[in-house]
């Protein structure tokens, strides 16, 4: 009988071993190799400067640092694509670097009320009238928007900086941050 036993504590020991070691190389897989080949998908894109990817718990940070780039939404969408071949819907999360100045970046928050605002109420209108009214007053050269079925898209450019977001349009009035 203690034969029996100790063999079943032996297999399920080596079971136990073996789930670690599993969990350990996923790891090590989605930190080395796959990052590494992923990285290098992504600089194949047009406008993509560099890569990280980070896997923490299970959740991936793709960040992708952009140059300055006209066709934000075609890049993102081959950020998003790319990143959607490789990693499970759903375990990631993109964010995106960019040249934006102080300057800059105080300008979007003062702008990015009316940005989430046509993200939740549909109204597309009112933000390109608002960003016409206010953008020349924050030190913003020029401003491109483009809106998507899921996506809004700001570009400000000032003095050689330039800002990328995109936010996430929600169809039943959520808003939300972009995958």
């Amino acid at each position: 009988m203690p034969v029996i036993v100790k063999r079943g504590v032996v297999l399920l020991t080596a079971f136990a071993l073996t789930l670690v070691a599993s969990s350990l190389l996923a790891g090590w897989w989605a930190q080395g190799p796959m990052s590494q080949r992923l990285g290098s998908e992504f600089k194949s894109i047009p406008g993509v400067m560099h890569a990280d990817l980070e896997t923490v718990a299970g959740k991936t940070t793709v960040t992708v640092t952009l140059s300055d780039v006209e066709d934000l939404p075609g890049v993102y969408l081959q950020v998003v694509n790319t990143a959607s071949r490789s990693l499970k819907h759903g375990s990631y999360r993109i964010e995106l670097n960019d040249a934006a100045s102080n300057g800059l970046d105080q300008a979007y928050q003062e702008l990015h009320y009316h940005v989430f605002e046509a993200a939740r109420t549909g109204n597309y209108g009112r933000m390109r009238e608002a960003f016409k009214l206010e953008a020349p007053s924050l030190n913003v050269d020029r401003w491109k928007l483009t809106v998507s079925a899921d996506y809004i898209f700001v570009q400000l450019w000032n003095d050689g900086g330039y800002l990328h977001r995109v936010v996430p349009v929600d169809s039943k009035g959520a808003g939300g941050d972009a995958p």
